[in-house]
C-alpha cells in the first residue's frame, strides 16, 4: 500500500480520536504493523503507548495518557462507537477523574478506570477498579466518559484517600458550582467513622471536617458565618444607640420624616396611576371617546358647526390666533395709549364740548347726502 494511502486511512480514523489511532484499528483498514513501523521511523507517526500512535501532524491532546489507556481497553472499536456500559469499555475515575474535572491536587501517577467486569492489565501506569456504576454516575469530559463529581468523591472516600486531598476536591467543586452538597452529604455519611468522626456524625459533618483538614470552607458555611457576623454587628450597633438616647431619638425622628415623605410620594404615585388607568381605559374604548366629543359638541353650537366643517374649524383657529396676537400687541402698548386718550379728553373738555358718538345701527350722514 502506498504511503499516501496509509496516511489517509489513518488520518480518517484519528480525526475523531484526538489524533490517535490504534494498531488494531489500522489493521482493520489493511495497514500492517510493518507499515506503521516505517511511518514511525519516517517521523510521520509517534508511538505514545503500546499499540497506540499519534499522527505527527496532529496537536498532542490534553490528558494524553488517560486517552491512550482508555483506547487500549477496546483497541478495535472507534471511540465514537463505544457505549459506556459495554463490557469492553470503561470510565475514567478516582484521581484521574479529578484531573479531568480540574479539581484538587491529588497525585495522579496512574490512570484510574472503572470497568464493569474483572480485568487485568500489564501496564503499570494503569489501575483498574471493578465497581458498579449507577444511572447518573457518568458524564462526558473532553470526549471521555468520566464519573461525576459526586461519584468521584464517593470513590475516593471508599478507597480511603487522604482527607485533606478529598476536602480540597470538595471545596473546589463547590466553588465552581459543580457539586450539590446536599446530594453528596446523603451519599457519604457511612464513611464518617472511617475518617475519625463519631458514629452519630452526619454526611454534612464529614464534608465540613474534610474541608477543615484542607483549610477550606464550603460556600454554605461561609454564608452562615457572614450572616452570624452581620447579626453580631447589628446587635452591637443597637447596644451603642441604646447607650446614647439623644442620638437614638434623633434617628427615630429622621426615620419618621422619611416615612411621611414616602407616604406622600406614594399618594402622588397612586393618583397618577389612577389617571393613567382612566386614560388607558378611554383610549381602549373608541365608542366612549366618540361619545365624549359628541357631548361637548352638543353643549357648544360653535364647536358643533366647526366639527361639521373642518375648513371652518381651521379658520376659527386662525382667527383665535390672530386675536391673541393683537391682544398681546395691545397689552404691550397699553400705557402709551392710555396717556394719549387722557390728553385728548382733557383738550375736548377745555373747548367746552365732546364729540357725539355715531348711532350704533346706521352710519353718520354727510352734508351732500342731506341735500339729496
Amino acid at each position: 500500500m502506498e504511503r499516501a494511502d496509509v496516511l489517509r486511512r489513518l488520518g480518517e480514523r484519528a480525526s475523531d480520536q484526538w489524533g490517535l489511532v490504534t494498531a488494531a484499528q489500522a489493521k482493520l483498514d489493511g495497514v500492517q504493523g510493518v507499515d506503521l513501523l516505517r511511518l514511525e521511523r519516517a517521523g510521520l507517526l509517534e508511538g505514545v503507548g503500546r499499540g497506540v500512535y499519534l499522527i505527527a501532524a496532529a496537536v498532542p491532546p490534553e490528558h494524553l495518557q488517560t486517552k491512550v489507556a482508555w483506547l487500549r481497553l477496546d483497541p478495535k472499536t472507534p471511540a465514537w462507537q463505544r457505549p459506556a456500559d459495554s463490557e469492553r469499555s470503561g470510565v475514567v475515575s478516582h484521581a484521574s477523574a479529578c484531573e479531568l474535572h480540574g479539581l484538587g491536587d491529588l497525585p495522579a501517577d496512574r490512570v484510574e478506570l472503572i470497568v464493569p467486569v474483572r480485568r487485568t492489565t500489564r501496564d503499570e501506569g494503569v489501575l483498574l477498579h471493578r465497581l458498579a456504576l449507577e444511572e447518573g454516575d457518568v458524564t462526558v469530559v473532553d470526549g471521555l466518559p468520566v464519573t461525576t463529581v459526586e461519584r468521584t468523591v464517593v470513590d475516593l472516600l471508599r478507597s480511603r484517600a487522604d482527607g485533606a486531598h478529598v476536602g480540597t476536591v470538595i471545596a473546589d467543586a463547590d466553588l465552581k458550582g459543580l457539586l450539590d452538597v446536599g446530594l453528596l452529604a446523603a451519599r457519604v455519611g457511612s464513611f464518617a467513622r472511617a475518617y475519625g468522626l463519631p458514629a452519630v456524625a452526619s454526611g454534612e459533618d464529614l464534608l465540613e471536617a474534610l474541608c477543615d483538614q484542607a483549610g477550606r470552607t464550603l460556600r454554605s458555611r461561609e454564608s452562615e458565618q457572614a450572616a452570624a457576623a452581620g447579626f453580631a454587628s447589628a446587635v452591637t450597633a443597637v447596644e451603642t444607640l441604646a447607650s446614647h438616647p439623644d442620638t437614638l431619638d434623633q434617628l427615630m425622628k429622621t426615620l419618621h420624616r422619611q416615612q411621611s415623605s414616602l407616604h406622600g410620594l406614594g399618594q402622588v404615585a397612586r393618583s397618577l396611576d389612577e389617571k393613567q388607568d382612566a386614560l388607558s381605559s378611554l383610549g381602549s374604548r373608541p365608542s366612549a371617546l366618540e361619545q365624549l366629543m359628541k357631548n361637548a359638541a352638543a353643549r357648544d353650537a360653535g364647536l358643533r358647526a366647526a366639527l361639521a366643517r373642518p375648513s371652518a374649524l381651521q379658520q376659527m383657529m386662525k382667527s383665535a390666533a390672530a386675536r391673541q396676537s393683537a391682544l398681546g400687541s395691545l397689552a404691550a402698548r397699553s400705557n402709551p395709549m392710555q396717556q394719549a386718550l387722557a390728553r385728548y379728553d382733557s383738550t375736548l373738555k377745555a373747548l367746552g364740548r365732546l364729540p357725539a358718538a355715531p348711532p350704533p345701527d346706521r352710519p353718520q350722514q354727510t352734508g351732500a347726502e342731506e341735500n339729496c
